[in-house]
């Protein structure tokens, strides 16, 4: 699992991972939206995404098995699907 705080700043990231323990790889992406209100991040883009929160599942080969969940739960599903 990775986690990615699309619009935060790599201070924040940190002392979110901190705080709640996570014991997973947390990025930051700091660039969320251009002036035309499209994603201008990379993470953001390479995933088409409009929005956050935004979930896609990425399976052992490294391809995309989902995308689009919005919420942790609906992920959860998808990768256990995606893993059988």
């Amino acid at each position: 699992m990775v986690a990615i705080g699309a619009g935060e700043k790599p201070e924040a990231v940190k002392r979110f991972q901190e705080k709640h323990k996570l014991s997973f790889l947390t990025l930051a992406d700091p660039l969320v939206w251009d002036e035309n209100h499209q994603p201008a991040s990379k993470a953001l883009s390479v995933f088409g995404t409009k929005g956050v929160p935004f979930f896609a599942v990425i399976d052992r080969r490294g391809k995309v098995a989902a995308l689009g969940m919005r919420s942790v739960e609906e992920a959860v599903n998808k990768a256990k699907n995606a893993a059988k």
